[in-house]
């Protein structure tokens, strides 16, 4: 039995579609007539564990713990997915090649190998099936030209330092903004961060602008019955010295 492990539902269901002539819909999971099961993980399954089930002493928030940098952080399962996790590893089990059916990114990648190395499931044989496309022609030509797992060992490690370094940034930013602001829970990661970094910049250009005066240069020309109205769009013109270059040269130069 093949298992095609695809990153959402409706890619699962694309694959179906493609690759067997019909299929059978279970929970969690299709079969397809050849032999061929789909599955999928519907985004992430697991999550690093939080800091103070690494460690008692990091389950209080205080600057003395701070910075926290453990050196290894097990993946747990989310409790909404555990479900989905389950079947999944039961489908590896009853599997003699299973197939990485994720998004060809770094982060479908990484979602993909932390899935096979949570579950220790390393030990099956394992392909990917490469497509950017969920078009059936597509598809068919990706499972027909299967490549090996370990061509795309840069992607997994890419979004795992991703991964990692997120989670770094969100505990300790967190905390810290959070005890300044006297427990208030404050939440910072990445994406928030550098959300902030640019509405800051935008206050900052706001709250520096200065006003400059500036000309605006139109004109009207005039060849026989025909009349044409311009602007000048060459930027703004901030000293009456380039205005008057300008309009020299407009009027001394004969149009065509």
């Amino acid at each position: 039995m093949y298992l095609i492990i695809a990153e959402k539902k409706l890619a699962a269901y694309a694959y179906a579609k493609a690759l067997s002539f019909n299929f059978e819909v279970k929970d969690g999971y299709l079969i397809g007539d050849n032999q061929i099961v789909y599955s999928w993980a519907q985004g992430h399954l697991l999550k690093l564990k939080d800091p103070g089930e690494l460690k008692e002493e990091w389950e209080v928030w205080n600057w003395g713990q701070l910075p926290i940098y453990p050196e290894h952080v097990p993946f747990k399962p989310i409790k909404s997915q555990q479900k989905q996790l389950y079947i999944i590893r039961d489908l590896i089990e009853n599997s003699s090649l299973i197939i990485n059916g994720f998004d060809c990114e770094q982060e479908g990648e990484f979602i993909f190998r932390s899935i096979i190395t949570y579950l220790n499931a390393w030990s099956k044989p394992i392909k990917r099936l490469w497509t950017v496309s969920l078009q059936a022609n597509a598809i068919k030509e990706a499972f027909q030209n299967l490549r090996d797992i370990k061509e795309f060992e840069h992607l997994g490690r890419a979004g795992e330092v991703r991964n990692r370094l997120d989670y770094l940034t969100g505990i300790n930013t967190s905390r810290s903004l959070s005890l300044v602001g006297n427990g208030q829970t404050m939440p910072m990661g990445r994406l928030i961060g550098s959300t902030l970094a640019l509405v800051h910049q935008r206050e900052l250009t706001r709250n520096n602008f200065e006003e400059t005066n500036y000309y605006a240069i139109k004109g009207n020309f005039k060849q026989n019955d025909y009349h044409l109205q311009a602007t000048y769009s060459g930027g703004r013109v901030e000293k009456r010295e380039k205005l008057e270059e300008i309009i020299e040269c407009i009027t001394t130069t004969q149009g065509s």
